[in-house]
C-alpha cells in the first residue's frame, strides 16, 4: 500500500512497507489531527513487500518492492504523489538482481540501487535506472565472496569524489561485510575496507556522508559483539571505530538496518536491542564518539526493535519500531535531537 500522512496544509508522502518503514512519511510532523489518505494498494504482479524508502522529484514517488513483479524478485516503481500512474519500471528477473531491501539514491535523472541477491552468481548486484523506466543497467555484479555479498544498505554519493559508496552483510577477506565503491558508471569497483569481527561485523545499514568522512553502524562485532559505530575515508583509510556498543542502560545493541542521520555537527542512528529495556534505542554521537547519548530507550508500550533509519526535520527525528505499542505491532514515533 502506498499512502500519504500530512497536516492539512502541507503533503508529505510515502508509503507502508509491511512491518517497515512508515516513518518515511512523518515528515509533516505528526499533528494531533494529521491527514491519512491511502494512495495505492500494491499487488503482487506489480510488486510487494516494499522496505526500502522513497525517492521523491517533480511529483513522483520512486521506490522499490522486496518481491512482486514478472519473477518475484521485486521490481522498481513509480507513482504520482497524488495516487495515480502507477508504474513499474523495471522487473528483476534474477538474472540482473532480485529483492532490492534497499531504497535507492537518486543523482540528476538516474537512479542507483542495491540488490540483496540475484545477477551473475546470485550474490547481489548494483544497478541504475532513469526515472523514466529506460537505461536500466547492472554496475556490478557481487560474484566472488572475497569481494563482499548481499548488500542491503542505501548507497551514498559522494559528489567530491565521485563516487557511489556502500556496504555489504557478508563476504570479504573476513567473511563478516565490506565496504565498497563504484563509479556512477559501474567502472572502478573496488572493495576499501574488508571489515572483521574485533571493530565491526555485518552492517546491514547504508553509510552518510558527514564532515568529509563515511559514517555508519554494524549489526554485530566490535568488543562485545554487539555492534559499532565507525568512520571511514573515501579512500578507505583511516576507519576508526568511535563507539563499541556493549547493551544496558545509556547504551545500546547492534545497529538496526537504518543508515545514521546527519545534522552537521551529530549523527543520529537506533539499534535494534540494548538500552535499559533490552529492546532498543536512539542515540547521538559526534563524529570522533566523544560525545554519546541515549535520547530514548525503548522499554515495550512505547515500541521496540526499530527497524528503519530515521528521517531528519529541523530539530526533530521521526522514526519507527518493528513490535510494541498499544497493538502490539509497533509504533510510529518522534523525538527531539
Amino acid at each position: 500500500m502506498v499512502y500519504v500522512l500530512a497536516p492539512a496544509k502541507r503533503r508529505s508522502v510515502g508509503r507502508r512497507l509491511g512491518l517497515v518503514s512508515a516513518f518515511f512519511l512523518l515528515a509533516g510532523a505528526l499533528p494531533a489531527r494529521a491527514q491519512f489518505t491511502q494512495l495505492y494498494d500494491l499487488t503482487v504482479a506489480g510488486g510487494r513487500n516494499p522496505y526500502g524508502g522513497p525517492v521523491i522529484k517533480d511529483g513522483f514517488i520512486y521506490d522499490v518492492a522486496v518481491r512482486g513483479g514478472a519473477s518475484n524478485d521485486g521490481v522498481v516503481y513509480r507513482i504520482k504523489t497524488d495516487g495515480t500512474g502507477y508504474t513499474v519500471l523495471h522487473h528483476f528477473t534474477g538474472a540482473d538482481g532480485g529483492y532490492p531491501y534497499a531504497g535507492m539514491v537518486r543523482k540528476g535523472k538516474t537512479l542507483f540501487g542495491v540488490c540483496s541477491g540475484g545477477g551473475a552468481s546470485g550474490l547481489g548486484t548494483v544497478f541504475k535506472i532513469k526515472t523514466d523506466g529506460t537505461g536500466f543497467a547492472v554496475l556490478h555484479d557481487f560474484d566472488v565472496v572475497a569481494n563482499g555479498y548481499y548488500p542491503t544498505g542505501k548507497l551514498v554519493y559522494d559528489a567530491v569524489t565521485d563516487f557511489l559508496y556502500g556496504t555489504t552483510r557478508y563476504g570479504g577477506m573476513n567473511i563478516v561485510g565490506t565496504i565498497f565503491r563504484i563509479r556512477r558508471t559501474g567502472a572502478d569497483f573496488a572493495v576499501i575496507k574488508h571489515l572483521a569481527a574485533a571493530t565491526g561485523a555485518t552492517p546491514y545499514a547504508g553509510l552518510v556522508l558527514h564532515g568529509g568522512k563515511l559514517f555508519g553502524h554494524t549489526y554485530g562485532g566490535g568488543t562485545s559483539g554487539a555492534g559499532v559505530v565507525f568512520r571511514v575515508k573515501p579512500s578507505g583509510g583511516g576507519y576508526t571505530v568511535i563507539r563499541h556498543f556493549a547493551g544496558g542502560a545509556g547504551d545500546g545493541a547492534y545497529g538496526n538496518y537504518g543508515s545514521l542521520v546527519s545534522d552537521g555537527s551529530f549523527l543520529y542512528g537506533m539499534t535494534t536491542y540494548g538500552g535499559a529495556g533490552g529492546v532498543g534505542n536512539v542515540y547521538k554521537i559526534n563524529g570522533s564518539g566523544t560525545v554519546f547519548s541515549t535520547l530514548h530507550e525503548f522499554a515495550g508500550a512505547d515500541g521496540y526493535v526499530p527497524y528503519g533509519g530515521l528521517l531528519r526535520m529541523g530539530s526533530t527525528l521521526y522514526g519507527m519500531t518493528q513490535y510494541g505499542g498499544a497493538n502490539s505491532v509497533g509504533v510510529l514515533f518522534k523525538v527531539m535531537t
